[in-house]
């Protein structure tokens, strides 16, 4: 008999990072043979509410730049997890045999939006249901923070069982109750590339091109040197997301977008997380802007690809080729291992 999953994660978003790993969880759970559905987590705060991109559409007439764009990406992002994932009200999470928390930073003690969902995301109201955790993440919360709430621990103490995707939560875990949870990776690195590939389009009118795919708009400096390197290698300039005066072209971030955008580049610069995995995924020359985050740090190290961060110096970084056979190789065991603890939480 199949087992009935649901997962609580973040789904309403138009980060698409946090899309992308809610389906490689479905997937992985329906390769186990269960039917899985996902926990509503929508609420007021949710990026993807119409008061939000009422918000994004007038920032678009003021600045100038184009509100239509913006609406489709919204329209897109929403059509997407309509046709994707079947969603269920937190009152029906009970008839689940197993409800499964994570990915993504839904412990974050400091976040408006997980805070006001805080009972779903910690799985309160199913005291007496079989809750395990998948790479769920406290992000950056100071452990004061935590150690100020009742229910964090308690909830750990719980779980049926426990796996995070960073050493901060861990250690979090481990220093404050007797568990040990499984360290696994991040969802999206669950799947390869010709799994994302089925979503892509063609970017032929792009032509060659230097992906750009960033949270914020690098110094003078850097930008002289995408320029450089760009005109060295003959290719237009493309950023993805937050868009970059300096660019050729411009796409909004919807997931067909991204995955397309970064299957086709020839090169990357980034300075995100999910930035950082696709470029892996997609076997992609690419460079991190030191922006001082921990995870990407701490795969990149996992990896020996420390020296892809960079504060400068950018084109002798994209130059160096990559080993992918060793990336895949390593990428093969933390799959198999995550895997592993994934088949551990459906049959125990």
């Amino acid at each position: 008999m199949k087992h009935n999953v649901g997962i609580i994660t973040v789904i309403y978003s138009t980060n698409c990072g946090s899309v992308l790993q809610a389906l490689a969880m479905q997937d992985a759970y329906s390769k186990l043979g269960c039917n899985v559905s996902f926990i509503s987590t929508i609420n007021k705060l949710s990026a993807l509410s119409y008061k939000k991109e009422f918000k994004d559409v007038i920032k678009a007439l003021v600045s100038r730049s184009s509100p239509g764009a913006v609406i489709k990406r919204y329209r897109d992002s929403r059509q997407f997890i309509r046709e994707h994932f079947h969603i269920v009200d937190p009152s029906g999470a009970e008839r689940f045999d197993l409800l499964s928390i994570g990915s993504d930073t839904v412990w974050d003690v400091t976040s408006p939006y997980f805070l006001e969902s805080q009972d779903v995301f910690w799985g309160l109201p199913w005291d007496g249901s079989k809750i395990v955790t998948y790479a769920a993440s406290i992000a950056n919360s100071p452990y004061e923070t935590l150690d100020s709430l009742k229910y964090p621990c308690e909830s750990i103490k719980k779980y049926a069982n426990i796996s995070v995707r960073d050493d901060y939560s861990f250690e979090y875990i481990t220093s404050r109750t007797d568990r040990v949870p499984c360290k696994v990776c991040d969802p999206t690195l669950l799947k390869d590339r010709s799994f994302y590939q089925g979503f892509c389009r063609s970017m032929e009118e792009a032509g060659t091109y230097l992906l750009l795919y960033l949270f914020d708009t690098p110094s003078a400096a850097v930008v002289d040197e995408i320029k450089q390197y760009a005109a060295d290698n003959s290719l237009k300039i493309v950023s993805l997301g937050r868009r970059m005066p300096f660019a050729d072209m411009h796409y909004e971030s919807t997931v067909v977008s991204f995955l397309s955008c970064f299957n086709g580049a020839s090169a990357v610069v980034t300075n995100t997380f999910h930035g950082t995995v696709f470029s892996l995924i997609f076997h992609k020359r690419f460079v991190v802007l030191d922006y001082q985050k921990k995870k990407i740090e701490n795969l990149l190290h996992d990896l020996a690809l420390d020296q892809r961060i960079v504060g400068a110096g950018i084109e002798a970084v994209l130059n160096e080729d990559i080993d992918y056979t060793s990336v895949e190789s390593k990428f093969s065991e933390l799959r198999a291992s995550s895997i592993g603890y994934l088949e551990k939480c459906v049959q125990d």
